[in-house]
């Protein structure tokens, strides 16, 4: 179960966010800050969260991957 679309309204930068990582194997939870947003389509309900993840600066995030704010 993820968060519920408030959670998702009033997530911030700087906020701990705890999602399913996608790998080869299946998935992974993983736990990192909240360093920006991009809007798709100019649809809040499309907006991925951006973080820091396995070296990558600008790995995306969409809502229902994301578990919990922390």
């Amino acid at each position: 179960m993820g968060i519920t679309k408030e959670q998702f309204a009033n997530l911030e930068i700087g906020n701990t966010i705890e999602f399913r990582s996608p790998s080869r194997h299946g998935t992974r939870k993983a736990t990192r800050k909240v360093v920006g947003f991009i809007m798709m389509w100019g649809h809040r309900s499309m907006t991925h969260v951006k973080v820091r993840y396995e070296g990558s600066p600008c790995f995306y995030v969409r809502a229902p991957e994301i578990i919990r704010v922390l």
